[in-house]
């Protein structure tokens, strides 16, 4: 899986997966205070997440998108999103 980090001065900017061609983007965190994360969809499937200043949830993000786990939109939307939650989830599969 691809994926980039940079820090331009105080910013630090990751991306993991290809999200080019996506036709959904959920966002988590606060762009307002320059701390958040796409989530970036292609038919359904999570096909890669971009954050500025957001490293936490991002690795977890690469991680789920390294181990082939189903992340849907409507996940990311639901109140209270914490994507590691998905990672030790038993029913998530590569399908």
């Amino acid at each position: 899986m691809p994926w980039f980090s940079t820090e331009q001065y105080s910013e630090r900017i990751q991306i993991a997966g290809l999200t080019a061609g996506h036709d959904a983007v959920e966002t988590t965190g606060d762009p307002t205070r320059g701390s958040f994360s796409t989530y970036c969809f292609r038919g359904g499937r999570l096909a890669g997440v971009e954050s500025i200043n957001h490293p936490t949830e991002h690795m977890t993000a690469r991680r789920l998108l390294a181990a082939g786990i189903r992340v849907e939109a409507r996940d990311v939307r639901r109140s209270g999103f914490e994507p590691h939650r998905l990672l030790a989830d038993p029913v998530r599969s590569a399908a």
